[in-house]
């Protein structure tokens, strides 16, 4: 039965957060749990939606005593959608429209095939970044359709993501064999290949599909195997047509050529071109400001970048290095404690926080945050692979 009241928010400070294993989010109060089951449901289905270490956090960290005992009564409730309807309906927190509109779409969802179910959970995985299971997902809708090849390509997508280009190959291949002279999946596959630095067959699929797909990407692609051949001025021809058609990402290429042939000036008129908010282009002309020691440009890119997006724990990240590399440590403190708000096992904010105090000369303090980032990894590799 729903409480007439709202929880107040937990203090994210005092209490220890609980992780949503699916999704890799941490929540610090019950409100922020139920948005949690309220808008990423879909993404944890199949597993144990009401987990007795959660039960437990609510208990003993929230101090939520009467709540999660009606969690717990809710254990017994067969049906996924009366669990979630029960769990999100425990005190007063979305109101009737929000819970109708999430009844519909269970209900729809209920009525789609398991591996319909299945997809849609890959999908929902992979648009969070959840690559690993995501393709967990993918690869048990192929155990009820064999031929799907679009799942077979987003499996693809997502060995690239994790920078398994070899596997990544393969099943871009295994998709292309299935639905052979698919224009989307020969560009996959040329990307995987040039990743696997295997360009004369890269070269192959680029010219099959030349004479029918009038696009920048050909001359992108074109341009990336020549710069991966270290052949520049080539590559920059390729980039320069590309820009042409409109490809923006052959600007970033071809302000990296410029960069890698010491043209420093160049490359930064070049990503002149795209939007001065555009923040991809902000991060590299740091980039190229930091090659020439002009830390202090470099500062400034990053902290206009953080204007259109200051959640970004990449971003903090960024100015908390460059923060460092300038001398700046309380500064570089400050950003990277900012970047483990957001994220607190964020890789690269842990290894930056580990950096700076070494720089410090900071010994124990160091080698705390190297214990906590070989944990985390350890933590890691447990919920890949076990």
């Amino acid at each position: 039965m729903a409480t007439d009241l709202i929880l107040s928010a937990s203090d994210a400070e005092n209490v220890r957060p609980y992780k949503f294993e699916a999704t890799n989010i941490s929540v610090y109060s019950f409100e922020q749990a139920l948005y949690h089951c309220y808008y990423y449901w879909k993404e944890s289905w199949d597993e144990i939606f009401i987990k007795d270490d959660f039960i437990t956090w609510v208990r003993d960290e929230l101090k939520l005593a009467y709540i999660s005992s009606e969690i717990k009564k809710m254990k017994s409730i067969r049906s996924l959608y009366d669990k979630i309807i029960a769990f999100l309906s425990i005190i007063y927190y979305f109101d009737d429209s929000e819970l109708d509109k999430l009844k519909k779409e269970i209900k729809d969802w209920q009525n789609q095939s398991q591996s319909e179910k299945l997809k849609e959970k890959g999908d929902a995985l992979i648009a969070i970044g959840s690559f690993e299971k995501a393709i967990i997902a993918y690869k048990a809708v192929l155990t009820y359709d064999k031929k799907n090849f679009t799942v077979m390509n987003n499996i693809g997508v997502g060995y690239m993501n994790l920078e398994n280009y070899v596997k990544a190959k393969k099943w871009f291949l295994r998709a292309l064999d299935t639905c052979n002279g698919n224009v989307k999946i020969i560009l996959n596959v040329i990307e995987a290949c040039i990743y696997n630095e295997d360009f004369d067959n890269a070269e192959m699929y680029l010219n099959s599909i030349e004479p029918i797909y009038n696009s920048g990407e050909i001359f992108y692609f074109k341009g990336e195997i020549e710069f991966n051949r270290k052949n520049f001025d080539e590559a920059v021809k390729y980039y320069k047509k590309a820009v042409i058609k409109n490809d923006s990402f052959a600007i970033f290429r071809l302000s990296d050529v410029y960069k890698e042939q010491g043209l420093f000036d160049t490359a930064i008129k070049v990503l002149d071109m795209l939007n001065a908010s555009d923040i991809t282009a902000l991060v590299k002309k740091s980039e190229i400001y930091l090659s020439v020691s002009d830390l202090s440009s470099a500062i400034k890119c990053i902290e206009r970048a953080l204007l259109y997006d200051g959640a970004s724990v990449e971003l903090w990240t960024y100015l908390a290095k460059y923060y460092r590399l300038n001398n700046d440590f309380i500064k570089a403190e400050g950003a990277v404690y900012t970047a483990l708000r957001f994220s607190e096992n964020d890789l690269a904010a842990n290894l930056e926080m580990a950096k700076i105090k070494r720089s410090q000369g900071k010994i124990n303090d160091y080698k705390t945050s190297i214990h906590k980032i070989f944990k985390n990894l350890k933590t890691d590799y447990r919920d890949i692979y076990f």
